[in-house]
């Protein structure tokens, strides 16, 4: 499609108007609207489906438990901490001036808003332009935009018109058709945006003229023949406002973001979200409604007409008067109602588990008897929905994004090379043909303190489903031969604290009056020293603490803590054994006896 050509122009205008692609414009403004807070207009909207328009103005409208914003805000974790940007084959020259440019454009807010619309809508998109000196993005919803599909390709786009988006043109009214739902109020026809003298293309007094389209189309060819990139402001008649229509750049400078499709350029999957918020607002307004009604007694009087009395004022209520053709004496009382909203909240509990599960969350979060310390299954869920964060493939669309980011800078800085467009700061050479980008994300499992991952592999291990050695490669990102040498340093470690325990002296036992009890002569130094044969010889008598320290090294060889040769090597090094006599002490622990077969 060539939009040199006016007819073409209108086609596309006429397009832009149709109302399925106004429905679809409206569904993008109205989960907007309804992630900014401003959801009341749409519950009492859908409760007018169902309720007069007095019982509406009369209800309790909830329109503050936002679960779309709430739980979008959460799962849109990919840019909460801001990533690192790497750019290589580029010079030190050049990789400055990109690193300020990506920062004054503010890449890293703006893509976390990116971030939050896509988790919103499925999809959004992300513009590149020159404005102030600098490279600037702008981040477009689903209703900012039209593209112009790739006849070859219709997941992909030759073209992109920026339009306004038009809320007194706003269609509320629905048939069941509609992608938007059975509810709302009327759309303007036609009729009602024109003078009805002439065609409305003719009218001058119409809002034809005010209407301003931004068209960008890359470069591509068409039948055979070669359609140059094109960038002009065009008005509601298809009249090009630019002085040149031509493109600065062969591409497009936008970046779609959107994982999945379906043989079309926009998101096929419908964001469930935003209507459920809607309705569960609406379904906590009836309950509101009534446990209202229920939550008060009415007044009534029965007997005989003659006999009831023409005015009764009961405080500010009012009593009913209930005439009975049976005679005798009056009666009054209250009528109470029966029930509560114990079984509305019930089930709204129900209804939100449904929707969470087939959303591949835990309904159980939502439980109320999943802990003592919430008032119900919603309150819980409010406080657990920090639990969300973005998936893998989430993670992956985003680093998709950020090289195709990349790539459309480059278009521009070739572009805009010694025409003065860009301030001094992002001055710098052509970035050669083999720049690349990478870019590395904090992913939530960065952001784990030690003691959590420590505690999660304890688990594993308990679990059968890891060992020391691979706990360890996790904990320290060691290959599987740096951990298992490390292991071997740290049994080392831990054998030779044993040893220093088990040679130190046994305190000696205190006094009443608190001082040490001390022999009465010291040894000289040479009866102290013993050999290791004469040790054996004349079979030394061990005192207290020697002898619970050799016991503790037997039992920690039979429970499994430390390798039998390590114990025996202890043995012989702490208390002057011979190998045969450290074996002999040692036994069988660690072979045929063990504390797992003694339980």
């Amino acid at each position: 499609m060539d939009l040199r050509k006016q007819d073409l122009r209108l086609d596309v205008i006429a397009d832009i108007k149709t109302p399925e692609n106004k429905d679809r414009k409206d569904q993008s403004f109205r989960a907007t609207e309804v992630f900014n807070g401003r959801i009341r207009q749409f519950v009492y909207e859908y409760l007018r489906t169902q309720f007069s328009s007095q019982t509406c103005s009369e209800a309790p409208i909830s329109s503050s438990i936002n679960l779309a914003r709430r739980i979008t805000k959460e799962r849109s974790s990919i840019y909460n901490e801001p990533p690192t940007r790497h750019f290589s084959g580029v010079e030190e020259e050049q990789e400055r001036p990109l690193q300020a440019l990506y920062k004054d454009m503010g890449a890293d807010h703006l893509m976390s808003k990116a971030n939050e619309f896509y988790c919103l809508q499925n999809q959004c998109m992300v513009q590149i332009f020159p404005a102030d000196g600098r490279l600037q993005m702008r981040v477009l919803k689903l209703h900012h935009f039209d593209v112009l599909p790739d006849p070859n390709n219709p997941e992909e786009m030759v073209g992109v018109i920026i339009n306004s988006f038009d809320k007194s043109n706003k269609r509320s009214s629905y048939g069941s058709d509609s992608p938007m739902g059975n509810f709302g109020l009327a759309r303007q026809s036609r009729t009602d945006q024109s003078d009805g003298i002439d065609q409305s293309i003719a009218d001058d007094d119409d809002q034809l003229k005010k209407e301003r389209y931004e068209v960008w189309t890359k470069g591509y060819y068409s039948e055979g023949e070669y359609v140059p990139a094109l960038n002009f402001i065009m008005n509601g008649k298809g009249e090009v406002l630019s002085e040149d229509p031509l493109s600065p750049i062969d591409g497009l400078p936008f970046v779609d973001i959107c994982s999945t499709k379906d043989y079309q350029f926009y998101a096929s999957e419908h964001n469930a979200m935003v209507d459920f918020s809607i309705e569960y607002n609406a379904l906590m307004t009836e309950i509101a409604m009534n446990h209202r009604m229920q939550s008060w007694s009415q007044a009534w009087m029965k007997g005989p007409k003659d006999l009831l009395p023409s005015t009764v004022e009961v405080g500010p209520t009012k009593v009913i008067m209930l005439p009975a053709d049976d005679e005798g004496a009056t009666d009054f009382g209250f009528a109470t109602p029966g029930g509560g909203s114990a079984n509305g909240i019930e089930y709204a509990e129900t209804l939100l588990a449904q929707f969470l599960s087939t959303h591949g969350i835990d309904p159980q979060i939502i439980s109320s008897d999943s802990g003592q310390k919430y008032s119900s299954g919603i309150e819980r869920l409010l406080a657990m929905i920090e639990k969300f964060e973005s998936s893998k493939s989430d993670f992956q669309l985003f680093e998709r994004v950020e090289h195709k980011i990349f790539e459309v800078v480059k278009l521009w800085l070739e572009a805009l090379q010694d025409t003065g467009t860009l301030d001094d700061k992002y001055k710098m050479p052509s970035l050669p043909g083999e720049a690349s980008f990478a870019v590395a994300f904090n992913k939530p499992e960065g952001a784990q303190t030690f003691s959590d991952k420590v505690n999660m592999q304890e688990r594993l291990i308990e679990m059968g489903l890891s060992s020391r050695v691979t706990a360890t490669m996790d904990l320290y990102n060691m290959p599987r031969e740096e951990a298992e040498e490390y292991l071997v340093k740290v049994e080392e470690d831990e054998s030779m604290k044993l040893i220093a325990e088990a040679s130190s002296p046994a305190p000696q036992p205190s006094l009443p009056g608190g001082e040490s009890e001390e022999p009465d002569s010291m040894p000289v130094e040479s009866e102290v020293q013993v050999s290791q044969e004469e040790m054996i010889e004349k079979d030394v008598v061990l005192n207290g603490a020697q002898v619970t320290s050799m016991v503790g090294i037997v039992s920690s060889v039979a429970g499994g803590e430390l390798p039998r040769g390590t114990g025996i090597s202890i043995l012989m090094t702490a208390f002057g054994l011979t190998k045969e006599k450290a074996e002999e002490i040692m036994g069988e622990s660690g072979r045929s006896f063990t504390k797992e077969k003694i339980e």
